[in-house]
């Protein structure tokens, strides 16, 4: 079980700036049952034995204070612990609270660093995050070809961001082909206008 990621919108980012093997030397065993989400202790001890999901897990919980009174210092440490390893949530999460400056000294391009794993590891908020740093020049230089690329990713995997910036960089041809029909199918499938917001579809239209 994968406890929630810690999310960061858009306007946070730009405003600088979250079982099972059963596998035993040719018998089967028990399968050790997971720990209850709220269940600290049992994280805790999951933890402490190395297990990188249970790493990731407690992390969240002291960063939420979900189980566990909340402690950014404590959450940071154990992050890293499951970054180190590899965790692409784990990642995602270190570079908010670099960029924000919580717990952990406020470094920038730390933080655009562990996104750029993060996004390598798979997190669609990663992608999306890069996707919108390099298609608003925050962070690093603006570049239209690694916007698309990353809203690309994040895009396919149904990110509804993602899928209305990418609307945009078509609409405008920033990175693409300029083509208003990509724009509108872009932002359509699951982007604001399927969502209601008629005065979006308007704008393309």
């Amino acid at each position: 079980m994968r406890l929630p990621r810690r999310t960061v919108g858009a306007a946070e980012v730009l405003g600088v700036l979250l079982v099972f093997s059963l596998l035993a030397c040719g018998c089967a065993r028990e399968v050790e049952r997971e720990p209850d989400p709220t269940d600290f202790a049992g994280w805790m001890e999951r933890a402490k034995r190395g297990d990188v999901n249970a790493e990731y897990n407690v992390g969240v919980m002291f960063l939420s204070g979900n189980g566990v009174e909340r402690d950014p210092r404590q959450a940071a440490q154990w992050l890293a612990k499951a970054a180190m390893k590899g965790d692409a949530d784990a990642e995602y999460n270190l570079a908010v609270m670099y960029l924000a400056g919580e717990a952990l000294p406020k470094k920038e391009q730390e933080a655009v660093r562990l996104f750029h794993l993060a996004a390598r590891g798979g997190c669609v908020e990663a992608q999306r995050t890069l996707g919108l740093l390099y298609y608003r020049g925050t962070l690093v230089g603006r570049d239209c070809k690694k916007a698309v690329n990353w809203l690309s990713l994040a895009a396919a995997d149904g990110d509804a961001v993602a899928q209305y910036h990418l609307g945009d960089c078509n609409y405008v041809g920033f990175g693409v082909e300029k083509s208003r029909e990509q724009a509108i199918i872009n932002t359509w499938y699951g982007g604001e206008m399927k969502k209601g917001m008629f005065s979006m579809q308007n704008y393309y239209l």
